[in-house]
């Protein structure tokens, strides 16, 4: 192939960050919007210039950055958070992998690696820094770095599942693996079960056999199916279990605040407060404990956006609105 020369091969520890919510604000408040773009453009720019990195695609609500070691990437994602941790706070989540790639004179730069790291990071939630197992092996004997196992992800042109990690540390946030699968961008693998079964193909005779044992297995259903005053039951799907978050929103002079859009984690729980401030969400049970990040919407523009951790019933119970500009 020519033009090779022109490249440079090395390995890279590949950084990808996306601002959280950032469509919804942008829909209700451009101005916001643009102001968290540019916090967070800045933020990326200052702490990959001060791990020994290069900022190599800045596409407003995201980045690519690559940096020279795993424990640099890791922690140059940790300051990258603390610092759009602080007020006005922009919520990000972080995707970090380690491979080679290809560098083009003019500073562009490609390779399977850098698409996996895009992946790893569309399962994260805000406030998380999710790495594969190869960084997570360079960084595992690191005291100042807490780590824990998401789970085991199928990514579109990989092999295998890989094993991704999370930053464990105080304030950090970690996603559940049912949140990493409902969030992230993987292969889906029912298609390509299906299609093996399609293309095997089985004798005739078979199908003769499997009659008698097909009879004993539908007898034995309508067996199960009905209670002893022989009524049918009703078979259906589990339902996760739901639990019920109530408090109240009021103005920063304590007065009722009616009308508020409160959301969770970006439309995974959503209520509107009536006219005393009171309002309800319904969360699965295993949020219980975790960390998310509430917003609270007043008037069609965002009006407070930060991270709690859902640790008893009185968390939400009295919400206070910033004052209005």
């Amino acid at each position: 192939m020519q033009g090779l020369d022109r490249y440079t091969r090395k390995l890279a520890a590949i950084l990808f960050t996306d601002m959280v919510g950032y469509t919804a604000v942008m829909q209700r408040d451009e101005m916001l919007a643009i102001q968290m773009q540019k916090r967070h453009q800045a933020a990326v720019d200052s702490c990959v210039k001060r791990f020994g990195g290069e900022v190599k695609n800045d596409m407003g609500d995201g980045s690519m950055s690559i940096l020279p070691s795993a424990i640099q990437v890791i922690k140059c994602a940790m300051a990258i958070q603390e610092e759009l941790r602080k007020e006005p706070r922009v919520n990000i989540r972080v995707g970090i992998h380690i491979a080679d790639i290809l560098e083009e004179e003019n500073g562009k730069v490609h390779g399977d690696g850098i698409n996996i790291a895009s992946r790893i990071e569309t399962l994260g939630v805000a406030g998380a820094i999710l790495f594969s197992k190869e960084v997570y092996n360079k960084i595992k004997n690191q005291p100042e770095f807490k780590t824990v196992l998401v789970g085991s992800f199928p990514f579109k042109n990989v092999e295998e599942p890989m094993d991704i990690y999370a930053i464990a540390n105080e304030g950090f946030s970690v996603p559940t693996s049912q949140e990493a699968l409902s969030a992230g961008k993987l292969k889906k693998q029912d298609g390509t079960l299906t299609a093996e079964v399609k293309n095997k193909s089985y004798s005739p005779w078979w199908w003769l056999l499997l009659i008698p044992v097909l009879i004993g297995v539908i007898y034995l259903f309508n067996r199960a199916g009905k209670n002893p005053e022989g009524n049918s039951s009703v078979l259906s799907e589990p339902k996760p279990e739901l639990q019920s978050w109530t408090g109240r929103v009021v103005h920063f002079d304590s007065r009722p605040a009616a009308g508020v859009i409160l959301d969770i984690n970006a439309g995974v729980a959503r209520d509107t407060t009536g006219p005393e401030g009171q309002f309800e969400l319904l969360l699965p049970t295993h949020y219980q404990g975790q960390q998310i990040t509430l917003s609270l919407f007043y008037r069609d523009k965002l009006n407070l956006s930060h991270e709690i951790r859902l640790s008893g019933p009185e968390v939400l119970k009295t919400l206070k609105l910033k004052p209005e500009e």
